[in-house]
């Protein structure tokens, strides 16, 4: 298989760096969060729907609700000169008005958040703060701590079906849980893990090693079934994902701002595009149509790419485009210091 080309449809330029981006789970949205707090937009006209407000300007991470219609975020104030404190919220997805706020009151930033049960009664918070990993409950407001991994966590992800969680810590180790907290088995690299991720499957795991390639591990064996290198990711948390018709690519981001794209099977790189990022941060495939991709970055922009599987040739096209022509507007929020002036600018 061969990738035709890769094309820019727009691109969004906000006020800051840009750390994750990820589609609602119907694709008709998406979440942008970074170091100016975080933004919805509408994926057909990147419009912004409205700008999430939180009492910590930095947003770390967050997570789409099984149904769209809630989000939880994870932000940290990083004003504060003697402790980065973080905060978990949940807000509702269609109109951006604040439910409920975590009980815990962390004393170091939360790194990811996941809905840990389709009834989306239970939230799943990876912090820096010992013991590192809790279960908020949402309908009682309490908190149940895990058992403590060996160092903070960095990242953490949870397999589609909900049955298993893959942590990696700010040392060597992989963790991977049962969805009770149990801890099943942990791998030690010798190169410190960056990113993890689920292959599409419950059974693999995509692992990014920092200036090292990229791993797809087996859950049941604990093999790598295959390296994908040719990045190169310094200590930025890089997050790839699987994408494809069927799930036959591996898409990565790097610390110079390339997209990358690799055959899952035989680990070949296929395409390397500058995505002009910086640093591309980000990479999330639409849930829907596997030709349609955001990536973000430390530059501030938000792009969404067009792939192709056609001919064998590679084409890079760039559209620019003035911010008033796909319906994008100034978001103005002087005095209200909870909202953020997130998305402005023109394209291009």
């Amino acid at each position: 298989m061969q990738l035709s080309s890769i094309t820019i449809k727009s691109q969004v330029n906000t006020c800051d760096e840009v750390w994750d981006v990820g589609f609602s789970h119907h694709g008709d949205r998406f979440v942008a969060s970074g170091r100016e707090g975080i933004a919805i937009c509408e994926t057909s006209s990147l419009r912004t729907i409205f700008t999430v407000s939180t009492p910590a300007q930095v947003a770390r991470c967050h997570s789409w609700s099984s149904d769209d219609s809630k989000l939880v975020t994870g932000s940290f104030n990083e004003s504060t000169t003697l402790s980065m404190s973080g905060t978990v919220l949940l807000w509702d997805a269609a109109n951006g008005i604040l439910i409920k706020s975590c009980p815990e009151k962390f004393q170091e930033p939360p790194t990811a958040c996941e809905w840990l049960t389709y009834d989306e009664q239970s939230v799943l918070i990876a912090t820096l703060q010992k013991p590192y990993l809790c279960e908020w409950d949402i309908t009682s407001n309490k908190i149940r701590w895990w058992p403590e991994t060996q160092r903070r966590a960095q990242d953490m992800f949870l397999s589609l079906d909900k049955t298993q969680i893959a942590v990696i810590d700010d040392g060597l180790c992989l963790y991977v849980y049962s969805a009770n907290g149990q801890l099943k088995w942990k791998k030690e690299f010798d190169k410190r893990p960056i990113n993890v991720s689920f292959a599409g499957s419950s059974d693999q795991v995509l692992v990014t090693l920092q200036d090292g390639p990229i791993l797809l591990i087996d859950l049941a064996s604990e093999n790598i079934l295959q390296r994908y290198s040719g990045t190169r990711t310094s200590c930025w948390i890089i997050r790839n994902t699987v994408g494809g018709k069927e799930g036959e690519l591996v898409l990565g981001g790097d610390s110079e701002g390339f997209l990358h794209a690799w055959n899952k099977a035989t680990g070949q790189r296929l395409i390397k595009v500058d995505g002009r990022h910086l640093v591309c941060n980000s990479i999330s495939v639409h849930p829907k149509d596997p030709h349609t991709i955001l990536s973000c970055g430390d530059d501030g922009t938000v792009k969404l790419w067009k792939m192709n599987w056609t001919m064998g040739t590679l084409e890079t096209l760039h559209h620019a485009t003035p911010a008033e022509d796909i319906g994008l507007r100034k978001v103005s929020m002087k005095g209200r210091h909870n909202l953020y002036n997130f998305w402005h600018h023109y394209i291009g």
